[in-house]
C-alpha cells in the first residue's frame, strides 16, 4: 500500500540536444531515436539509477530519508522519447 512518501524514478522526457533546452524548448526539439537506440537509452538509464544507489553520496533524486525510500523502479512515461518511424515508412 503506498504511503505517499516512498518513491520510484519516472523518466518524463529525454533527448534534448543540450542541457540549455531542458524545460525551455518544446518536446519536438528533442532528438528522435530508432527503436534500437530507444532500448539502449532505457537500459543505460536504468543502469545509471542502479549505479547511483551504490554511491556514498547519492544523486539528489535518489536521496532517502527515514520516512521515505526508493522503491526500486524506473518508470518511463508514455512519450518520454521521440521514436523515429521504421525505415521505408513514410507515415
Amino acid at each position: 500500500m503506498p504511503n505517499g512518501q516512498d518513491f520510484n524514478v519516472e523518466i518524463v522526457s529525454f533527448g534534448f540536444p543540450s542541457k540549455e533546452y531542458v524545460g525551455e524548448a518544446p518536446f519536438e526539439a528533442r532528438h528522435s531515436l530508432t527503436s534500437v537506440e530507444l532500448e539502449t537509452a532505457r537500459t543505460l538509464l536504468v543502469g545509471l539509477v542502479q549505479r547511483g544507489l551504490s554511491f556514498a553520496e547519492r544523486p539528489r533524486v535518489l536521496t532517502e530519508y527515514p520516512g521515505s525510500r526508493f522503491m526500486g523502479k524506473v518508470v518511463f512515461r508514455e512519450g518520454w522519447a521521440l521514436v523515429q518511424p521504421p525505415e521505408g515508412n513514410d507515415a
